[in-house]
C-alpha cells in the first residue's frame, strides 16, 4: 500500500526542501508534477496539493485549473509570490485552502502547509469510532448541527477529536468554502488580531503589505477557533460584534467587511467557570453555544477501545505500509486499566509507538512497552539523574544563536511542564513554529505522550 502523498507544483527548492524535511516526520511522501499537470502514476490523489503562483508570470486560475481540476476534492495551498489582494481573495473564495504570501522563511511556510495534516495526526481519525450510547448521541447531534448554519461550541477534555468534529460538520453541511482552522492559544496577543481580522499596509510596524486576515479568507465556507478559552477579553469583544452584526473592519482600515462564514468554537476548559471567575463574557458564551457538543472522554467510553484501536492500527499500519497485526484481549486488558488523561490522542500515538518498535503478527500485553502507563512513567521520572539529561548541554554542533535559542525552549519547556501551547506563547512563537525547533533540537523528550 502506498504512503500518503503531496503533489509540489512549481514550488521553490527552498521551501520544497522545508516540506520535505517537515513532510518527513508526518510520514508523507512528495511528488513532483510536471508543467503540464501530469505527475507520476498513484492509486489514490495526494493528500495535499501545493502549487506556487506568481502573479507577474502566471495566470492563478489556469494554473490551478492545469494542477487541481482533476483532484477537485484535494485540499490545496498557493504559495503567493506578487499577488494582488483581490486575486488572493478569488482563490479562497474558489476553495483554496490557504494562500501563503513569499517570500517568507521556508520552516513556517512548511509549518502553515502542513498544518491541518500534523492536526489531524495529532487529533486521530479513529476519535469519531465508536458505538457506545454517547457516541452514537454524538454523531446524532453533529449530522443535526452540520444542517443549520448556527454557531457551535464544542467542549471536552484534551485529545477528544474536537477538530475532527469541526471538520465533519463543516464536511457534512453544503458550505462551499473552505474550512479556516484558528488555534488561539498557538497565537500571540500582538498577531492574533491581525490574523483574525487582517491589517492594512502600514496600519503598525512592519505592515508593509495589506494582509486578509482569517475570517475574510474564510468567505462562505466555516471558520474554527480552537482554544476559544484563550482569547484575551478585547479580542473576545471584538468577536461578539462579528457574530451580532456579522462585521469587521480590518485594522487601520475603515472598509466595513461582512462575514458570511460560519463559526464553530472548541474549548477544552469550563467555560461557566471561566465566566463567573470573569475571564469569558456571558454573552459571548452564549452567542458561540447556540448549539452545544460535549465529547466525552475515553475513559467513559472504554466498551469502544476494541473498535478505536482497530482504526488506528488499519490508518496507522497504511501509512507505514505494515500488515494489520492481531489484536489480543490480554493487550485490550491492559489498555482498559488506564485511565487516559490524554483521551484517543493518547490512545493513537501509543498504538504508533507499539506498530512502529515491533512487526509482530499479534499483540499482546507483553507487547507495550514498560512504563507506558502515568503511574509507572512518575516513578521512572523520580529515580532519573536530571544532572545526566542530554537536553541540559547545548549541542556542541550548532551555532552560537541557535544554542541559546535551544537553551531557552529547554527552560520554557520545563517551566510549563511540556506544555507547547503555553511554551509558545511564553516564547512570542506560533505552535508550529516551536513543533519545528523541537523537532531540529531533538527535544522531543521534553513532550509528554499525551
Amino acid at each position: 500500500m502506498q504512503r500518503e502523498y503531496v503533489l509540489l507544483a512549481g514550488v521553490d527548492p527552498e521551501y520544497a526542501a522545508a516540506l520535505h524535511r517537515l513532510g518527513e516526520r508526518l510520514g508523507l511522501d512528495f511528488v513532483i508534477a510536471s508543467e503540464d499537470g501530469g505527475a507520476a502514476s498513484r492509486e489514490r490523489p495526494p493528500t495535499l496539493t501545493v502549487i506556487e503562483i506568481d502573479g507577474r508570470r502566471d495566470d492563478p486560475g489556469e494554473r490551478l485549473r492545469r494542477f487541481v481540476k482533476p483532484r477537485a476534492r484535494v485540499p490545496t495551498v498557493v504559495l503567493a509570490r506578487r499577488l494582488e489582494t483581490d486575486t488572493i481573495v478569488r482563490l479562497v473564495r474558489d476553495g483554496v485552502a490557504e494562500v501563503i504570501g513569499i517570500p517568507a522563511e521556508p520552516t513556517e511556510v512548511a509549518a502553515r502547509a502542513l498544518g491541518p495534516i500534523d492536526a489531524e495526526r495529532h487529533t486521530g481519525r479513529g476519535s469519531l469510532v465508536g458505538l457506545t450510547p454517547a457516541m452514537r448521541a454524538l454523531r446524532t447531534e453533529i449530522e443535526a448541527a452540520a444542517r443549520t448554519g448556527s454557531t457551535v461550541l464544542i467542549t471536552g477534555e484534551t485529545g477528544t477529536g474536537k477538530g475532527l468534529i469541526a471538520r465533519t460538520i463543516h464536511e457534512l453541511s453544503k458550505r462551499k468554502g473552505a474550512l479556516v482552522h484558528i488555534d488561539c492559544a498557538a497565537l500571540t496577543t500582538t498577531i492574533i488580531e491581525s490574523e483574525l481580522f487582517g491589517h492594512e499596509r502600514g496600519a503598525f510596524t512592519g505592515a508593509v503589505a495589506r494582509r486578509i486576515g482569517r475570517f475574510e479568507q474564510a468567505y462562505d465556507g466555516t471558520v474554527f477557533l480552537d482554544e476559544i478559552a484563550e482569547l484575551d477579553p478585547p479580542l473576545q469583544a471584538k468577536l461578539l460584534r462579528i457574530l451580532q452584526d456579522r462585521c469587521f473592519e480590518r485594522i487601520g482600515g475603515t472598509q466595513t467587511l461582512h462575514m458570511n462564514a460560519r463559526v464553530i468554537a472548541a474549548t477544552n476548559r469550563d467555560l461557566r467557570r471561566e465566566m463567573i471567575e470573569n475571564r469569558f463574557r456571558k454573552d459571548l458564551y452564549y452567542r458561540l453555544s447556540v448549539i452545544e457538543l460535549e465529547v466525552p472522554a475515553l475513559r467513559e467510553r472504554l466498551d469502544d477501545l476494541p473498535l478505536l484501536v482497530q482504526a488506528g492500527l488499519e490508518e496507522i499500519a497504511g501509512r507505514l505500509d505494515r500488515a494489520v497485526p492481531h489484536v489480543t484481549p490480554g493487550f485490550l486488558d491492559e489498555l482498559a486499566l488506564h485511565d487516559w488523561p490524554g483521551n484517543v490522542r493518547e490512545l493513537m500515538n501509543l498504538v504508533e509507538r507499539v506498530l512502529v518498535r515491533g512487526e509482530a503478527r499479534s499483540l499482546d500485553a507483553a507487547d507495550l512497552e514498560r512504563g507506558w502507563r502515568t503511574e509507572a512513567l512518575a516513578d521512572e521520572d523520580a529515580d532519573f539523574d536530571d544532572t545526566s539529561e542530554p537536553a541540559l548541554r547545548p549541542e556542541p554542533l550548532l551555532p552560537e544563536e541557535d544554542r541559546e535559542e535551544r537553551l531557552r525552549i529547554v527552560d520554557t519547556l520545563r517551566a510549563t511542564a511540556g506544555n507547547v501551547s503555553r511554551s509558545a506563547r511564553l516564547l512570542g512563537i506560533s505552535r508550529s513554529r516551536l513543533r519545528y525547533r523541537i523537532v531540529k533540537y531533538d527535544l522531543m523528550h521534553l513532550i509528554p505522550d499525551d
